[in-house]
């Protein structure tokens, strides 16, 4: 299972891997802030409509990344010192291998939330750190990426 919500009282974004196994952050400050979408706002509703924005895009990544058995990076966590990520490694067997990493050859405040895919084309991430790999079938991440992106649409 992959889950994410956003925590209001903490302005931050949540992400679960497994059944609580992982656990990482992300401010909404950088989804907030972002140029290249809706401009001219930095609301807190501008903030979630990005994140719905990118995890609708992270789900038509995946479905590419898993045609061609390629390892899907998808960042999550935007930080002046770090980027972390989602590694989503198709290429093992039928079952996908899930991790959360970082690194530091990329600086999250470099890219734009929902310019996400331009993380992609950067050459020689150095990972920094890598949770343990989570295997679990794929049907898992995208059913996690539904019911994600259903609650931050209708928060409590």
């Amino acid at each position: 299972m992959i889950f994410i919500d956003y925590l209001k009282q903490k302005g931050s974004l949540r992400l679960i891997i497994g059944e609580f196994l992982i656990e990482e952050y992300s401010s909404l400050y950088y989804w907030t802030i972002d140029r290249s979408f809706m401009p001219n706002d930095e609301s807190e509703r501008k903030a979630l409509l990005n994140v719905i924005h990118v995890l609708e895009d992270w789900q038509i990544y995946l479905r590419e990344s898993k045609i061609s058995k390629n390892v899907a990076l998808l960042p999550f966590d935007f930080s002046d010192e770090y980027l972390g990520f989602l590694k989503v490694d198709f290429s093992k067997n039928n079952n996908v291998f899930v991790s959360y990493c970082c690194t530091r050859t990329i600086k999250g405040y470099s890219i734009n939330p929902s310019c996400w895919r331009n993380f992609l084309s950067k050459d020689n991430i150095t990972v920094e750190y890598s949770s343990e790999e989570i295997e679990m079938p794929y049907l898992e991440i995208e059913k996690g990426l539904i019911h994600s992106i259903e609650l931050i649409k209708s928060p409590p």
